[in-house]
């Protein structure tokens, strides 16, 4: 077989993501069962919520003003780098713990867990530089076309970050399980 050595398509693979995401929601399943597959139902659910949410704070005319932005820009700032501490500490936990247990799943699912809410942190940072960059000074030079995407980023900007701080709350169920 052939590998492909088009640089085009090696320079995407280098920042493919999708791994990251398929491995974090592969983690959505119950540990008290035999069943290890991932809950679809689950994942609907978190993503209707996250949605609806979104759409309805936007929807009530919940915008996000400069001040919330730069907020959120350095509070994003701050939990990246924690986040990739974060990582290397409980990536570290796995040495010495056997394979295939109930312990290295744990550990597991929380680096996977840990890594998407880094992806996340840095869509954040991306679309809180582009909403603030494309946030009109004054209403009055708001066009409808302008109007809309500043509505789009807006429901982006509340749906990762409900789904940050959900994915952050199963990080911290995670690890105090993981210390216990």
């Amino acid at each position: 077989m052939t590998q492909n050595t088009n640089a085009l398509y090696r320079f995407f693979k280098r920042c493919s993501v999708g791994s990251i995401i398929v491995n974090h929601y592969n983690t959505f399943y119950d540990d008290a069962t035999e069943d290890k597959r991932r809950s679809k139902s689950e994942i609907f659910w978190q993503f209707f919520f996250f949605i609806g949410i979104s759409l309805l704070a936007t929807y009530l005319g919940l915008f996000f003003t400069k001040i919330a932005l730069d907020s959120i820009l350095t509070v994003q700032s701050i939990l990246t780098p924690f986040l990739f501490s974060t990582l290397f500490i409980v990536a570290d936990k796995r040495h010495g713990i056997e394979n295939g247990t109930k312990r290295y799943r744990l550990i597991n699912d929380t680096i996977k867990n840990i890594a998407f809410n880094i992806l996340l942190s840095i869509l954040i940072i991306i679309i809180t530089v582009i909403y603030l960059v494309c946030l009109p000074e004054t209403s009055d030079k708001t066009t409808i076309v302008s109007a809309l995407f500043c509505n789009a980023l807006n429901i982006l900007m509340y749906f990762f970050i409900l789904n940050q701080m959900y994915v952050f709350i199963m990080i911290m169920k995670r690890v105090n399980k993981m210390f216990d």
